[in-house]
C-alpha cells in the first residue's frame, strides 16, 4: 500500500499526472508531477542538447536524465497563489490527481526538492503497477498501435499536436528539433532535416513574431558553425522573452549584433 496521500484521485487508478502540494507555515507550495509514458534510452541523447550547452553537460548528467521516469515542475515546490479549495477545484477541472506532500521548510530548497522527487518516484511506481496489472489496457495499446502511429503522424503534419502546447513547451520542442537537425546534418540526412524544418515552421505560426523563428529557420538552412551559434542565442532570446527577462534579452541582442558583425 502506498504512503502517498491522495486528496483527489485513486492510488489504484492513477491518472499519470498530479498536483503535489505542501504546507509551510500555513502557506501552500505546489508542483506538478507527470509520469512519463514514453520510454527513453541514453543512446544519442546528446543530439537533443544545443551546441552551446553540449560542453557543459557531462555523461553523468545525461545518465541521470535518462534514468528519470517522471517530470516534476518546478523542480522544487513554489508558492501557490490561492487556497486549498481553489487548488482542489483546479485539479478537478483538469482531471489531475491531487497529492498532499506534508510540511516542508521552504528555506531548505535541497530538502524540498528531495521530498518532491521522492513523491514523484513513488507516484511513477503506482502508474507502473497500474499499467502492468491492467491487461485490458495493454491489449488496447497493442491492437491499436498502427492506428495510433498514423494519427500521430497526421497530428505532426497538420500542427494539431503543437496547437495544444503553451509557449514554454513549444520552445522546448523547438530546442529538441534543432538538436535533431544538428544530428541529421552529421549523417547527411537531408530528408530528416527537411521534415524537422517543416516542424519549426508549424511552431513558428503559433509563436509571436518577435521570437524571430523565421531567423532561426534562415540560419538552419545556412548550416555553418556561425549560424549554429546564432541559433543557440536566438533560442535563449526566445526563452528570455517568454519569461519577460528583458535585461537578458538585451544582453543576447548585443551578442547577436556582435556576432553578425564579424566577418
Amino acid at each position: 500500500m502506498t504512503d502517498l496521500k491522495f486528496i483527489i484521485g485513486d492510488p489504484s487508478n492513477p491518472n499519470g499526472h498530479a498536483m503535489v502540494y505542501f504546507d509551510s507555515d500555513g502557506i501552500i507550495y505546489a508542483a506538478y508531477v507527470i509520469d512519463l509514458p514514453i520510454k527513453m534510452t541514453a543512446e544519442d541523447i546528446s543530439k537533443y542538447v544545443p551546441p552551446i550547452y553540449s560542453e557543459q553537460i557531462d555523461q553523468l548528467e545525461i545518465d541521470k536524465m535518462m534514468s528519470k521516469k517522471n517530470l516534476a515542475y518546478p523542480p522544487g515546490p513554489e508558492k501557490y497563489d490561492g487556497d486549498l479549495i481553489s487548488l482542489k477545484k483546479l485539479c478537478t477541472i483538469r482531471k489531475d490527481d491531487l497529492l498532499y506532500g506534508g510540511t516542508i521548510e521552504i528555506s531548505n530548497a535541497i530538502n524540498s526538492m528531495s521530498k518532491l522527487n521522492q513523491i514523484a518516484d513513488e507516484y511513477s511506481e503506482l502508474c507502473k503497477i497500474f499499467f502492468d496489472e491492467n491487461l485490458i489496457l495493454k491489449e488496447i495499446f497493442n491492437e491499436s498501435s498502427n492506428d495510433l502511429n498514423e494519427t500521430n503522424n497526421k497530428n505532426i503534419k497538420d500542427g494539431s499536436t503543437y496547437s495544444i502546447m503553451n509557449e514554454a513547451n513549444l520552445l522546448t520542442e523547438l530546442t529538441k528539433i534543432i538538436g535533431e537537425i544538428d544530428y541529421a546534418e552529421t549523417n547527411n540526412e537531408k530528408e530528416t532535416i527537411r521534415i524537422q524544418v517543416e516542424k519549426i515552421k508549424a511552431i513558428k505560426d503559433l509563436l509571436p513574431t518577435n521570437r524571430k523563428i523565421d531567423e532561426i529557420i534562415f540560419h538552419v538552412n545556412e548550416s555553418n558553425e556561425k549560424s549554429k551559434e546564432i541559433i543557440s542565442i536566438l533560442l535563449l532570446r526566445a526563452f528570455s522573452l517568454s519569461n519577460e527577462d528583458y535585461i537578458k534579452v538585451q544582453e543576447l541582442e548585443n551578442m547577436l549584433n556582435s556576432l553578425k558583425s564579424e566577418n
